[in-house]
């Protein structure tokens, strides 16, 4: 039985790949665009960053509702702001409900393999058109892979002209379990200026 695709988590077999940057538009399109009602989860407990793009604040977010310090609707937030971020506060207000990663620190590879975030899904998803989660990368932590057994599928993220072949095999195989969607080339010469936003460099790339 085909379970109908709604929560989608976005990765990456290293950081630096751009998983962030492909996580928030994603979640701006359809939420712009498809006038969708979507829920974004910053996944990654460690470098969480997406809340400075979003002009919200950083916890508490998931880490804290994992830990079981704060309910479900406790760490769900708006984003207000209407000037900065590029000027992108205005159209994608209406639609967009955002989670922060809060502050996971050592304990994010424990908190990522509780049964809440499961819960957390399964509750929300009746809410939101979609829900799309940005995670930690594959193959230095255990988090994603365990974020994603929650979710309906996976997109791995690769940078065109950076990312190893085996790298994005053993991404893909570390997420053997989970419905792997595909892969997103992340591309890098075309790349706009946005490494600000997403707390990397995007001129290292």
């Amino acid at each position: 039985d085909m379970t109908p695709l709604k929560s989608i988590l976005v990765t990456s077999g290293m950081p630096q790949e751009g998983k962030s940057f492909i996580s928030i538009n994603l979640a701006l399109s359809l939420a712009r665009h498809k006038n969708s009602k979507v829920l974004l989860i910053d996944g990654d407990m460690r470098r969480f960053t997406l809340h400075q793009i979003l002009g919200c604040e950083s916890q508490p977010g998931l880490a804290e509702y994992l830990a079981g310090k704060a309910g479900i609707l406790d760490v769900m937030q708006r984003s207000d702001q209407s000037t900065e971020a590029g000027g992108l506060g205005k159209t994608l207000l209406p639609n967009l409900t955002f989670i922060a990663g809060g502050n996971g620190g050592d304990k994010a590879a424990d908190l990522s393999g509780s049964p809440r975030f499961g819960a957390l899904i399964r509750a929300v998803a009746p809410y939101f058109d979609w829900i799309i989660v940005d995670s930690s990368p594959v193959l230095p932590v255990s988090d994603a892979v365990n974020l994603a057994r929650a979710c309906d599928g996976v997109l791995l993220v690769a940078r065109g002209g950076v990312t190893k072949f085996p790298v994005a095999q053993r991404a893909q195989s570390e997420l053997k379990a989970s419905n792997v969607l595909g892969f997103v080339l992340n591309a890098v010469h075309e790349a706009p200026q946005v490494g600000s936003y997403y707390g990397y460099d995007a001129n290292k790339g």
